[in-house]
This record gives C-alpha cells, sequence and structure tokens, in this order.
C-alpha cells in the first residue's frame, strides 16, 4: 500500500484528482469485441485487445495521453506507470479504451524507442455508462439502499413526529443552496422555480384527481424555504410544510423519510446528489428535476437521471 500511496502522492494535486476522477473500474465478466468497426486503428507493440478469458481488468480514460495539448511525453508516461502500478496493486491487468486514438497514436510512437512501457496492457470497449436505467428501480438497489427499521423509526419520530394521512398525496420538493451559492458550476435552488415548478405540481396532481396533496420542503435551507414560500403566499393556500432536521440526526435521515413519505419527489437542484439518492429512494419513484443544472453552458453534457424521470424547465 504505502509504493501506491508514494505513486499517487506523487503526482501534483490538480493532476492526481483529475486522473483518479477520470478513473473507471470495470470488471468484465466477458468481453463484446464486437466487429471489425470496433477496433483501434492502431495497436501499440506490447498491447493486444482483450479477449473473453479477460476477466480482471481495471479500464482508464487517461487525461494527459488522450488530449492533444498539454499531454507531453513525461505527463503520458507518468500516467502509464502510475496507472499500471495501480492495477497492479489490485491484481488486474491495465486497459485503454479501444475509442482513446490519440492516446494509443501517441503510445505507438513512445513504445518505438520504449519497446516494453505498455506491456501487459489491454485494449477495451468502452462499456455503456448509462447503466442506471437498468439499475433504477432493480431489487438489487433497493437492497443496497435498504434502510435500517432503526432510522425509519427516527424518521417517524423526530424529522415529523404528526401523524400523516396515508391517503395524502405527499409531494416532497428538495432544496439545496448553502455551498451551492459559492461554486462556480453548481446551480443552487432559486426562488422563482422552486415555487413555480411546486405550484405546477399541484395543479398536475389536481388534474390526475388527486384532490388531496401535501407538500414538504426538504433540504438544508429552511429558513429560506419558509420566506419564499411565504413571500408567494403558497403556505395560506396549500397544506405546506418545511422541514429541516436536526444535525445530530444521521445524515441520511432525509431519505428515511422519502422512503416513508414522497409519493412524488422535485429536485430544485438537480445535480445535487443528495436530492438524487432521495429521488431514487422515494416511496412513489415519482421524481421531476430541473433540466438546468449549472450557472454556465456546460462544454459537456451531464446525464445522470434516469430516462423515467421527469424534466421541468423553466
Amino acid at each position: 500500500m504505502r509504493r501506491w500511496h508514494g505513486v499517487i502522492s506523487s503526482i501534483s494535486r490538480y493532476h492526481s484528482i483529475i486522473f483518479l476522477l477520470s478513473l473507471t473500474i470495470t470488471l468484465f465478466l466477458w468481453i463484446d469485441r464486437g466487429d471489425q468497426s470496433d477496433y483501434p486503428k492502431v495497436i501499440p507493440h506490447g498491447m493486444r485487445l482483450a479477449e473473453k478469458s479477460d476477466r480482471r481488468i481495471l479500464a482508464a480514460q487517461l487525461i494527459a495521453c488522450d488530449t492533444t495539448t498539454g499531454g507531453g511525453v513525461g505527463n503520458v508516461v507518468f500516467e502509464l506507470i502510475a496507472f499500471q502500478e495501480i492495477a497492479r496493486k489490485l491484481y488486474r491487468s491495465p486497459a485503454i479504451y479501444s475509442d482513446s486514438s490519440t492516446c494509443l497514436e501517441k503510445i505507438a510512437t513512445f513504445v518505438e524507442h520504449m519497446p516494453h512501457l505498455v506491456d501487459g496492457f489491454l485494449i477495451v470497449k468502452r462499456p455503456n455508462v448509462r447503466f442506471i436505467d437498468e439499475l433504477m428501480g432493480s431489487a438489487e438497489l433497493q437492497r443496497r439502499l435498504a434502510f435500517s427499521n432503526q432510522l425509519l423509526d427516527v424518521a417517524k419520530s423526530s424529522v415529523y413526529p404528526e401523524k400523516i394521512d396515508e391517503q395524502t398525496h405527499n409531494i416532497c420538493v428538495h432544496v439545496r443552496r448553502g455551498d451551492f451559492m459559492k461554486e462556480k458550476f453548481h446551480l443552487e435552488s432559486e426562488a422563482d422555480f422552486t415555487v413555480d415548478a411546486t405550484k405546477y405540481l399541484i395543479r398536475k396532481m389536481h388534474k390526475r384527481g388527486i384532490s388531496q396533496v401535501r407538500v414538504f420542503i426538504l433540504g438544508q435551507d429552511a429558513a429560506w424555504a419558509r420566506q419564499i414560500f411565504a413571500k408567494a403566499s403558497l403556505r395560506r393556500k396549500i397544506n405546506l410544510t418545511v422541514i429541516h432536521s436536526p444535525s445530530y440526526l444521521p445524515s441520511m435521515i432525509d431519505w428515511a423519510f422519502a422512503k416513508l413519505y414522497c409519493d412524488t419527489t422535485l429536485l430544485t437542484a438537480s445535480i445535487s446528489t443528495y436530492g438524487y439518492w432521495m429521488g431514487a429512494v422515494s416511496r412513489g419513484e415519482e421524481v421531476f428535476y430541473r433540466t438546468k443544472y449549472s450557472k454556465f453552458e456546460p462544454d459537456f453534457v451531464v446525464n445522470l437521471w434516469p430516462d423515467n424521470w421527469k424534466p421541468i424547465d423553466y
């Protein structure tokens, strides 16, 4: 472990974060070789295409290696050696994705002069990252995210101790501001969207013929939520409760509340992973989320939300 730690710690803080975030660990039970179009144009000396018999693989997108700028020979070799050492410590074979053409071309030129640089590396087809659609709602995910009876009892007694009518349709609105307000990328819950989207869901439930609707606001910004809904005069018109779970309770307590009571969940800061899992474990499994998730138009697409979740764009 010390040698592995030494490899990682010797990378600059920035590059180590980028490297580790880009690392995708995949245990391949089998490899779909596909047709000839899946094969890379270049297979560097020392590397080979993965076979079905190759079962213990660590695949990665190497940042310096796979960019046309800023990825000089020093950075690329550093990535390859560090990655190979990590894979060895995990008893796996290092692998590069077959569509990483820039990286493979760079390696091909390097091994002309360093013939053993990538000995033992494999080339694999990139897996489908939209695994979440298959996983969401599955028995396996429900098993992994199951709460203890103790936590569920605490959610009943401490989060909102009053009896909740089982005949009422509960809309749970997750809000997140706090640290997101200081972030350059993450878009926090905004007042106009939060209020308007809540009104929209109430009308939607009424159109479905659901007359008894109750709204619960969950998150760590209770004072802000009370203020915006009071300003909109919604609290006097509908059955709306702002919940602020005490900090001494377990951090996933709002998830347990959602599991018990939330029929429809609204994510007003849709990039929040806390809100994400609140929707995933919610009782009704009907989730609406804001399509706008960043403070600027990113140059990449974040597509983390399951296809059966419903986007709202205001």
